[in-house]
C-alpha cells in the first residue's frame, strides 16, 4: 500500500504524512533496509514504535522482540549513519535522545521527546473516549469529559506520569541506581504500565534501548565524534 501512495502522491507524502515502523519479530532485521528504501524516495523522518500487545496488536505476543534484537538494530542503523549511506533520514528515536542528551533535558521517555501526556497530548479513541496517551488502553492514561471536574481528574491523571518518573528515581532498583535515568526518565510509563500491569515499573526492552543510546553518545562526546 505504501508503495502504491508512493507512485500516485509521492510529494504528498514526504512533505506532509509521518511514517512509522512497528519492530517486531517479523521486521526488526528488514528495518535497515526499509529505512535506505524510504530514504532513497527523499522521505526525511521515520518513527520507530515498538510492538505493544495491546489495541490490534493485543494478540501478537509471540510477534514481540527482544532487548537484544532491538539494541542491535539501532546499532546497525547508527553504523549505516556513521558511515554515511542514511544522511538524509531522519530517525525521530535517535534524535529525540540526542535532543534530550545535548539538552540536557529530564525526560519522560518517548520518541516524541518529553511524554506529552503528561502535559497536553489528547486522543480521541475510536471507540468515543479520551486518553492522554495514544499507546495504552490502561486507565492511567483515560481521561473523562470537560466538565470542570472531569478536567480537574485530567490534571491529576497527567501529574502522577511526571510523579512517577520522580518515584522511579528514588525507588526502583535499577533507576536509583543508573547513570542515565537523569535522561530517560523511567522509560515510557504507557509502555511499563500495559506490558507489566505495573504503573510503577520500567519496560526493559526500553531500558536496554535508552541504555545503548545514551551511553553511546557519552562515549562518542567523550573522543571527541560528532
Amino acid at each position: 500500500k505504501l508503495l502504491n501512495l508512493f507512485e500516485k502522491r509521492p510529494d504528498f507524502i514526504r512533505d506532509h504524512c509521518g511514517i512509522n515502523a512497528v519492530v517486531s519479530d517479523a521486521s526488526v532485521d528488514h528495518l535497515p533496509e526499509y529505512c535506505l528504501w524510504l530514504q532513497d524516495r527523499g522521505v526525511r523522518s521515520l518513527a520507530l514504535v515498538l510492538l505493544q500487545t495491546t489495541g490490534r496488536g493485543s494478540d501478537w505476543d509471540k510477534d514481540l522482540v527482544d532487548a537484544r534484537r532491538v539494541v542491535e538494530l539501532f546499532e546497525t542503523l547508527i553504523g549505516l549513519i556513521e558511515s554515511g549511506q542514511m544522511s538524509t533520514l531522519f530517525i525521530r528515536n535517535i534524535t529525540s535522545c540526542l535532543t534530550t542528551f545535548l539538552g540536557l533535558t529530564k525526560g519522560e521517555a518517548c520518541y516524541r521527546g518529553v511524554c506529552i501526556a503528561s502535559s497536553s497530548f489528547l486522543v480521541l479513541a475510536p471507540d468515543g473516549s479520551y486518553k492522554s496517551c495514544d499507546c495504552s488502553d490502561e486507565e492511567e492514561f483515560l481521561l473523562g469529559g470537560f466538565s470542570d471536574a472531569a478536567m480537574g481528574s485530567h490534571h491529576q491523571k497527567r501529574k502522577a506520569i511526571v510523579s512517577r518518573s520522580i518515584w522511579l528515581g528514588e525507588n526502583h532498583p535499577k533507576c536509583k541506581e543508573c547513570d542515565i535515568y537523569g535522561f530517560c526518565g523511567g522509560t515510557c510509563a504507557a509502555r511499563a504500565s500495559t506490558n507489566n500491569n505495573d504503573f510503577y515499573s520500567i519496560d526493559d526492552i526500553e531500558c536496554s534501548l535508552f541504555q545503548y543510546l545514551y551511553k553511546r553518545f557519552l562515549v562518542d562526546q567523550a573522543s571527541g565524534n560528532s
